[in-house]
């Protein structure tokens, strides 16, 4: 698996809410426990913090936008102004979505669920898909019996 897909699932995760049902709500914790240490390392120490230099081009950027008439020639100007900036932080982007597109060499112990218990809303069912199994009714058995020993 790659380490951006690790990520976004934990992204995904973050984003779900108003999930009903004991199972779901702990395999989506679960989950989240295990891809949160992946997903801030690789986010947090490996991703470059744009530099004083960056933010300010970014926040004169943002001023010249919210103009009613853009100005290409202002634009062009900051840019100018700002080049090395910003070929320092396109760089830094550039290797970082490079390592994001890696494989992630540790293991990564998804907790699944019965497509039973899973969310019939659309985008809240998309973001913990992979989590979702098919399984046999002996298999959901065995979760069910399984999730029933955690909470006793």
């Amino acid at each position: 698996m790659k380490k951006g897909e690790l990520v976004q699932r934990y992204n995904d995760l973050n984003e779900v809410t108003k999930l009903e049902g004991i199972k779901l709500l702990y395999a989506v914790k679960r989950n989240k426990d295990v891809l949160k240490p992946i997903a801030e390392q690789l986010h947090h120490t490996v991703l470059i913090p744009a530099s004083d230099e960056y933010l300010a081009y970014e926040e004169k950027l943002s001023f010249i936008k919210a103009e009613k008439e853009i100005s290409i020639d202002a634009i062009k100007t900051l840019m100018k102004e700002y080049k090395e900036a910003i070929a320092i932080r396109t760089k830094d982007v550039k290797e970082y979505n490079a390592l994001m597109l890696e494989e992630y060499d540790g293991e990564v112990k998804t907790f699944y669920i019965p497509l039973s218990i899973a969310p019939s809303e659309q985008s809240q069912f998309d973001a913990i898909s992979f989590m979702i199994k098919d399984m046999t009714e002996e298999q959901e058995l065995e979760f069910n019996n399984l999730f029933n020993k955690l909470n006793s």
